[in-house]
């Protein structure tokens, strides 16, 4: 079972359709799903600190992120911005060792 299955969203052969085909007609629209069982109230601190570590992508920057799965073993991601007007601002990567 995938992950996304685990959480409630679905099938990931079917949430991944979904995706490519929002992706390619515009009448798709957004949707975020939350889970109020799961908030937690975080203090000012920790909250600082979490979100010092988002990074926003420039035009045309690249970010890798290196670190390890326990099921896949060692990989790297590379996140880059495709620049303003793009159909996917950001691409990424995936690659395991």
């Amino acid at each position: 079972m995938h992950r996304l299955d685990e959480l409630g969203f679905g099938f990931y052969d079917s949430l991944k359709s979904a995706y490519y085909q929002a992706h390619s007609e515009s009448r798709f629209q957004a949707v975020l799903k939350e889970y109020p069982a799961r908030r937690q109230l975080l203090a000012a601190e920790e909250a600082k600190r979490l979100l010092s570590r988002v990074r926003r992508l420039g035009p045309g920057e690249e970010i890798t992120y290196t670190g390890s799965d326990p099921r896949l073993g060692e990989l790297t991601v590379r996140f880059k911005d495709a620049g303003l007007g793009s159909r996917h601002p950001v691409t990424w990567t995936f690659d395991t060792c």
